[in-house]
């Protein structure tokens, strides 16, 4: 059972992925460790999205995406279950998150993980709307990927 060390094994993941002098093969493997530990550790991966969120969205955005790489989807949607759990903290930075998603969309045609993006960015969506915060979280945002969310989401 991890569940004991994942807070310890967590706080060592998130210091390496901060650190932009590591091969950019490493840092994607980090992003990936943590977005699968985040599957059955969402609730302590949650509650520090604010201090990673937005390498961690980075890093998986650059990284070569194929339809068949099961590790990042698992690592995608572990992730997402998190977000789930502290939507709030992640508003901020919805535009990275928004970034990888249609980066992903847009080299991979399977429409299973497209409809686990769809759902999962609808209940963000009503989660964010009843915490007033996604008119400030769209806001910021490019007209055309505002678009795209709208497009993506109907």
């Amino acid at each position: 059972e991890l569940k004991p060390f994942v807070s310890e094994i967590f706080d060592k993941l998130i210091i390496l992925l901060q650190k932009d002098n590591l091969e950019k093969g490493l840092r994607e493997n980090l992003a990936i460790t943590i977005g699968r530990l985040a599957m059955n550790n969402a609730d302590v991966i949650s509650l520090r999205l604010d201090e990673f969120f937005v390498k961690w969205c980075t890093e998986m955005q650059e990284s070569v995406f194929k339809e068949s790489d099961e590790e990042k989807k698992a690592a995608a949607q572990g992730m997402c279950f998190a977000i789930m759990q502290n939507p709030a903290a992640v508003a901020p930075h919805l535009g990275y998150l928004l970034m990888m998603i249609f980066r992903w969309k847009n080299l991979n045609s399977e429409s299973e993980l497209l409809e686990f993006f769809k759902s999962f960015l609808r209940e963000l969506r009503d989660k964010l709307h009843q915490a007033h915060l996604w008119q400030a979280a769209t806001s910021p945002l490019p007209p055309q990927l505002k678009q795209d969310v709208n497009t993506f989401l109907q």
